[in-house]
């Protein structure tokens, strides 16, 4: 706010002018102590005095402002980036190498579960093949023998039957070794697997190795943690009512804790929901992910939506014991405070929250100073 320095002889006449009136009005009756108040209190002019101040009054003017709102937030990897390997059998946990903090590639191997039931499972299948090549022989003759009624067509259909049955149990044998990452076209009784392959399901970062070489693995029971740590987001805490200016699509910048250098950020997801502190969750992408690490604390800045609203100049507003006042024209000479409360800034002129005792009034735009000045000299007297 611009505070002009006014000269000593207009306070001074101000002073005199304010003294003489109080003597001719003085009777034995007058208080004789000071009175003291923290109120502004309502200012009529001399013609001599108004013409030492430059005051213009007019109506309150629409403006548009934006707000810029501090928050914090955390870093964090959506559901999708983050994976507990598991194994679907039980079995015994070899050929680990893994550290926390070590880097993998997509399909990398970070183990192996061994158990003799997967030897069952390969010799099933096997069996399965073999019995499945002799029943699908065993159809292409009879329904060769059908073609000179050698065959009936009952015995055609049974053994159409076999061949579709035995067929389903060998794919079937087939997909269970698939799903434990062995290929069953490469199964043969010289090549049996006694370990299964646990391979990543993505790059990322081995946040955790729950269990070491030797250990006893049950299905399902996670064994290692990985993030793909190049795909972060951040998640901010927004105040409940800041939430409704807060945009899918807005950009803002954050920043690590004590930390310089800004990164650029877009907001992806609003949940409005508000938490038991009163808190709306904000989740951004982040455009550079370098040196940043899930779980980290980030403050950001989020420019809100621009908004049209009422305001007035600077210099019309004037605050006294951390209260903001206006003065209303009444009259030709005569200025009322009228207290009130002040938004967002632009160019000089400041949003104005409740408008309404303001509409249609006078309202001095200039050297509002200088009246609050010649309110508090006429206290003190």
């Amino acid at each position: 706010m611009n505070i002009k320095i006014y000269s000593a002889a207009f306070f001074t006449m101000l002073l005199m002018s304010t003294a003489c009136n109080k003597k001719e009005e003085a009777t034995p009756n007058d208080v004789t102590e000071k009175e003291v108040t923290n109120e502004v209190v309502p200012i009529e002019l001399t013609a001599e005095q108004s013409k030492h101040v430059n005051i213009t009054v007019g109506q309150t003017t629409k403006m548009v402002v934006s707000k810029v709102i501090d928050v914090n937030g955390i870093t964090t990897v959506k559901p999708e980036n983050e994976s507990q390997i598991s194994s679907l059998i039980d079995g015994k946990l070899i050929g680990s190498q893994l550290v926390e903090g070590m880097q993998v590639k997509k399909g990398q191997l970070l183990g192996s579960i061994e158990n003799t039931t997967l030897i069952d499972l390969q010799e099933q299948y096997l069996l399965a093949k073999a019995k499945y090549e002799l029943v699908k022989a065993d159809y292409r003759r009879q329904s060769e023998l059908n073609k000179t009624q050698s065959a009936s067509d009952k015995v055609v259909q049974q053994a159409k039957y076999n061949m579709s049955e035995q067929g389903i149990l060998l794919n079937t044998l087939g997909s269970k070794l698939s799903m434990l990452g062995i290929n069953p076209s490469l199964v043969s009784s010289s090549n049996l697997k006694r370990s299964v392959p646990i391979v990543a399901p993505f790059s990322g970062i081995v946040s955790g190795v729950l269990l070491s070489n030797g250990s006893f693995v049950t299905s399902n029971s996670p064994m290692f943690k990985i993030i793909d740590a190049s795909k972060l987001y951040l998640v901010l805490k927004v105040y409940q009512e800041d939430i409704p200016f807060v945009k899918v699509g807005q950009t803002l910048k954050a920043k690590p804790n004590g930390e310089k250098e800004f990164v650029n950020a877009k907001i992806e997801f609003v949940n409005s929901a508000l938490s038991t502190e009163g808190f709306g969750e904000v989740t951004c992408s982040l455009t550079a992910t370098k040196d940043l690490t899930p779980g980290m604390y980030l403050t950001a800045q989020i420019n809100l939506d621009s908004k049209e609203v009422n305001g007035l100049p600077e210099e019309a507003v004037v605050t006294f014991e951390n209260i903001q006042y206006v003065y209303i024209q009444q009259g030709n000479l005569k200025y009322i405070p009228v207290e009130i409360k002040t938004g967002g800034s632009s160019n000089g002129f400041l949003e104005i929250l409740d408008v309404t005792p303001l509409l249609g009034k006078n309202i001095v735009l200039t050297d509002a100073y200088a009246l609050l000045m010649k309110s508090k000299n006429v206290e003190d007297e």
